[in-house]
């Protein structure tokens, strides 16, 4: 009789053949993987910014509602399409005091020219409690367009961020509208 052994293990073809459909299996798995991650890092760099333009919005807005005056200019800051000037009374103030106000001027400035930076001062011209804050970075511009509608004063202001690939190319635009009574 004679004696049939059936191998223990795989043979060397088989081995090969099995590391190649796995090599196969993990670059499909590393390539779904790196893609979403791309995608996630895009979303979030939309979602910081979205986030930042909110911000920089709510302080916008609520600086054209308390300002006493947007006057034309400020030192050496002209009130262009690119740069606001509010004449704000401290937020500690009373109805009844006539407060002394700070000058905040929103221009578009910063190490690169596009960013949206917010600078105090004094109304003698001395730099503020926060001289200067950066709000929103690597933006394609930013408008603000003042009008008069009878009894208030209207200021629009745009956002323009950078084109992005998950919009087409095309620049991703933010407007918003603040207005105040004129005393």
């Amino acid at each position: 009789m004679r004696r049939t052994s059936t191998p223990a293990g795989a043979t060397l073809v088989e081995m090969v053949t099995y590391m190649a459909i796995f090599g196969v299996i993990c670059t499909g798995v590393y390539g779904a993987y790196y893609s979403m991650l791309g995608y996630l890092r895009r979303e979030n760099r939309q979602v910081q910014l979205l986030l930042g333009v909110e911000r920089a919005q709510r302080l916008i807005v609520q600086d054209i509602r308390r300002a006493v005056a947007l006057p034309d200019g400020h030192a050496s800051y002209t009130a262009d399409e690119s740069t606001l000037i509010c004449r704000v009374p401290p937020a500690h103030t009373t109805e009844d005091e006539t407060p002394d106000s700070y000058v905040v001027i929103y221009t578009t400035g910063g190490r690169d020219g596009r960013s949206l930076v917010r600078k105090t001062f004094s109304e003698d011209g001395d730099v503020g409690p926060y001289p200067e804050r950066v709000l929103l970075k690597d933006l394609e511009s930013v408008v603000f367009d003042r009008s008069l509608d009878g009894e208030s004063e209207t200021v629009r202001f745009t956002i323009t961020a950078p084109k992005d690939r998950m919009h087409k190319n095309r620049p991703t635009v933010y407007s918003f509208v603040a207005a105040r009574r004129h005393d």
